[in-house]
């Protein structure tokens, strides 16, 4: 977790509503820090702890936010707050809540299956059934096409594909062959970007309507309604990656950086400690290509953008790494001790509401 820096980036700090927001988050994050116990190890602490992590969220997306518009429109919501401490947490408290759904539903899917689009349900939220002209029907079509496109490797990665291996062209074998894969082969997946798709063995729409809920309050509707219905299945937000590579992708633990000035070149960022998942993770840039441009379009800069303000958001604020410690440890048991008077009732109520049923 890291203190909000003193101000915003340079090219923010000309706009007055922005370095006016920002402000009052970071008087908000003073005073909280103001108000943490010496000893870490209590309850209070815990709970003064997720507090300063949900005023940080603030902060970081007002520093990270995808575009100018999200920025302005979380500032708007910062000002309404008129300078309240509280009203400042409720607002940081949301984005927390929205984040910590998101994180667990990853979790919850990456233990259930090695496929991390196997369990997909066709329930698709608020959207269209009809055919979108251009964009596959079924993810099935999709992965297809996406793999296709990345050349049978993981993006993430570069791992090969093991069944393009060994059913695919000799060209393929040769190429990689001479590549320097360590002899790692894998099988590989058609992921998406931002997934809108629910999943009935989850808490009904926890995934994807939290992931609805933080776009549209960021003003991102023109990317809800290009990925409604089968609109999420669009190349745009389609990669190739391997289970764990995604399992780690949506957990917002590994995120594309656009290089300045170079379309389609990109660093893979992480915040990965553990050196089994750090030795695969692509090193350097990456540029991304197609062998056709109209039928198998590049991943959408502006969803990769999106994931990764999330991803540095969860990152530097504090967030992933606190969800995964204290509230989703141990397939989301309750952590071992709850306060008997009642300081703890907040993360209770924030674990039953969430239980899986």
């Amino acid at each position: 977790m890291s203190k909000l820096p003193n101000h915003l980036p340079e090219d923010l700090q000309t706009n007055e509503e922005l370095r006016s927001a920002y402000s009052a988050v970071r008087d908000a994050e003073c005073a909280v820090e103001k108000s943490m116990p010496e000893s870490t190890a209590s309850e209070s602490s815990l709970q003064l702890e997720k507090a300063l992590i949900s005023i940080r969220i603030l902060g970081y997306l007002l520093v990270y936010a995808p575009g100018n518009d999200p920025r302005y429109a979380l500032a708007f919501d910062v000002r309404s707050c008129e300078g309240s401490h509280d009203k400042l947490l409720e607002l940081g408290n949301w984005y927390f809540d929205h984040i910590a759904r998101l994180l667990r539903y990853s979790k919850q899917r990456a233990e259930r299956s090695s496929n991390p689009q196997s369990h997909c349900s066709s329930d698709w939220v608020n959207g269209p059934t009809e055919p979108i002209l251009g964009v596959p029907s079924t993810h099935d079509d999709a992965e297809s096409l996406v793999k296709l496109r990345d050349n049978f490797r993981c993006l993430l990665t570069g791992c090969p594909d093991r069944r393009a291996f060994k059913e695919g062209d000799r060209k393929f074998r040769e190429g990689v062959l001479t590549e320097n894969c360590d002899g790692l082969l894998s099988s590989t997946y058609g992921c998406h970007i931002i997934n809108l798709v629910t999943d009935s063995r989850v808490r009904s729409g926890d995934y994807s309507m939290s992931t609805w809920a933080i776009l549209q309050r960021l003003g991102l509707q023109s990317v809800l309604e290009e990925l409604r219905g089968h609109g999420v299945h669009r190349l745009e937000n389609m990669i190739t990656a391997t289970s764990d590579a995604h399992m780690l992708f949506n957990e917002l633990q590994i995120w594309f950086s656009p290089v300045p000035n170079r379309p389609n070149v990109y660093e893979i960022h992480h915040n990965l400690e553990r050196w089994e998942f750090y030795a695969k993770v692509r090193a350097g840039e990456i540029e991304l290509k197609t062998p056709d441009p109209e039928k198998c379009p590049l991943p959408s800069l502006r969803y990769l953008e999106i994931h990764a303000a999330c991803a540095r958001v969860a990152h530097f604020s504090g967030a992933g790494t606190y969800i995964y410690k204290h509230l989703w440890k141990d397939d989301g048991e309750m952590p071992p001790v709850l306060d008997a008077d009642g300081s703890s009732a907040w993360l209770l109520a924030h674990l039953l509401a969430n239980k899986v049923g």
